[in-house]
C-alpha cells in the first residue's frame, strides 16, 4: 500500500510504515516518534530503558514461605523487578528475592485475606538505584486464580503444571511462558514482546499494546489482540482467533480453526491443516494448506492473495476481484467465468468452499 511516492505497508518485508506515529519492522515496534522503542525483549522509553534487573550479580537476601491451605487466589505485585514464577518441591508457595542491595525495607510485603493471598514488593530507595528479582515457586497442589503484575521488568511463567488460571501483566518488559500445563493462561504486554513455547491451556488470551507475539509448539485455543508488532503462530494446534492492527500475522504448522485480521499487514500460512477466515485491509495473503477440514475465507483490501491447496482435495471454489487477474487450477469446472469472477469446483466430491476476494489485487488458486 503506498500514499503517493510512500510505502505505507510493505507485505513482502512485514513493514509498516506510518511515519512519526508508528512503524513496524518485523519485531521492531516504535510508537510516537521513537517515544517507545520496543525490539524483541528490548524496550526503551524515552530513550532509556527502565531500571533493568542484572540476575548474575544479585544475591539471595530473603526467602518465605506460605501456606495453601484454603486459598484459591494469589495476587503478586512487583512495580519494579523481574519475576519468575515456577514450580515448587514442597508443599507451599515460596518466594525467593534477589536484590543489588539488602535491607528489610524492601522485602516483600504479604498479607491474607480469607482465601486470598497478597504478595507486593516492598519499599524502594528514592535517591539510590535497587535492581531486584523475585522467584516464585508454586506448588502442584494449589488451584484457582493467580495474577501476577510486573511494572518494570520481565516476567516468565515456566514448568507449571496445575490447576490455575493464571493472568499476567508487564508494563515495561517482555513476558514468557515454556513448559506450562495449566487451565487458563491470560499474558499482556504494554511495552515489551510476548513469546509462549510448548504451552497447553484450555484457553490463553494474549494481549500486546507495543511488541511481537510468537506462539510455538503450544496446544489449546488461543485469543490474541496486538495494536503494534508481529503475530506469528509455530507448529500450534487449536483454533486461534486474531486481531492486528498493524503488523503481519503468519502461520508455520498449524492445526485447527483459525479467525485471522489485520488492519495494515501480511498474513502468510504454511503447512496449515484445517481452514478458516484471513482478512487484512492493507496487505497481501498468501497460504498454503497441507489439508482442507474446513472452510476457507479470504479476504484481501489492498493487495494480491493466492491459496495453495492441497493434493487430491475436492473443493467448491468463488473467487472475485474488481481490476486484476483471477486464476484457477486447470482442472477446475467452471460455472461462472467472468476475467474478474470465478465459479466453480475441483474434483467430483466437493464438500468444503474456499472463498477469495480481493479489492485490488491479482488472486491465484492452485
Amino acid at each position: 500500500m503506498t500514499w503517493g511516492d510512500h510505502v505505507l505497508v510493505d507485505g513482502e518485508n512485514d513493514k509498516v510504515d506510518f511515519g512519526k506515529l508508528v512503524q513496524v519492522d518485523g519485531d521492531h515496534v516504535t510508537v510516537a516518534d521513537g517515544l517507545v522503542d520496543v525490539q524483541g525483549d528490548d524496550v526503551k522509553i524515552n530513550g532509556e530503558r527502565p531500571r533493568r534487573t542484572y540476575v548474575e550479580s544479585l544475591r539471595l537476601v530473603n526467602t518465605q514461605s506460605f501456606a495453601i491451605d484454603d486459598l484459591n487466589e494469589l495476587d503478586i505485585n512487583y512495580r519494579d523487578a523481574a519475576i519468575k514464577l515456577g514450580p515448587a518441591n514442597a508443599d507451599q508457595i515460596v518466594v525467593n528475592e534477589y536484590m543489588s542491595r539488602d535491607n528489610s525495607r524492601y522485602y516483600l510485603r504479604a498479607g491474607r485475606h480469607g482465601n486470598l493471598l497478597a504478595i507486593k514488593q516492598g519499599d524502594r530507595p528514592r535517591l539510590w538505584p535497587l535492581h531486584a528479582r523475585a522467584e516464585i515457586f508454586l506448588p502442584a497442589a494449589l488451584a484457582g486464580k493467580v495474577t501476577v503484575h510486573a511494572g518494570n521488568g520481565s516476567l516468565e511463567i515456566s514448568d507449571l503444571r496445575a490447576d490455575l488460571a493464571v493472568d499476567a501483566h508487564a508494563t515495561n518488559g517482555s513476558v514468557r511462558a515454556f513448559d506450562d500445563h495449566l487451565t487458563q493462561l491470560k499474558m499482556r504486554s504494554t511495552n515489551g514482546s510476548i513469546r509462549l513455547d510448548q504451552v497447553t491451556a484450555t484457553h490463553t488470551d494474549l494481549t500486546s499494546k507495543n511488541g511481537s507475539v510468537t506462539v510455538k509448539e503450544s496446544t489449546g485455543a488461543v485469543r490474541v489482540e496486538s495494536s503494534n508488532g508481529s503475530v506469528r503462530f509455530l507448529d500450534h494446534t487449536g483454533n486461534v482467533d486474531v486481531r492486528s492492527q498493524n503488523g503481519a500475522v503468519k502461520f508455520d504448522g498449524f492445526t485447527g480453526q483459525a479467525h485471522a485480521a489485520t488492519a495494515n499487514g501480511a498474513i502468510r500460512g504454511k503447512n496449515i491443516n484445517g481452514g478458516g477466515t484471513f482478512h487484512t485491509g492493507n496487505g497481501s495473503v498468501n497460504l498454503q494448506l497441507l489439508a482442507l477440514t474446513s472452510d476457507v475465507t479470504v479476504e484481501s483490501g489492498a493487495g494480491s492473495a493466492a491459496v495453495q491447496m492441497p493434493l487430491l482435495t475436492d473443493y467448491q471454489f468463488d473467487l472475485k476481484n474488481w481490476n486484476a487477474s483471477v486464476k484457477v487450477p486447470q482442472e477446475a469446472q467452471l460455472s461462472l467465468n467472468d476475467s474478474h469472477h470465478k465459479i466453480g469446483t475441483v474434483g467430483d466430491n466437493a464438500e468444503r468452499q474456499v472463498n477469495v476476494e480481493a479489492s485490488t489485487g491479482s488472486i491465484r488458486l492452485s
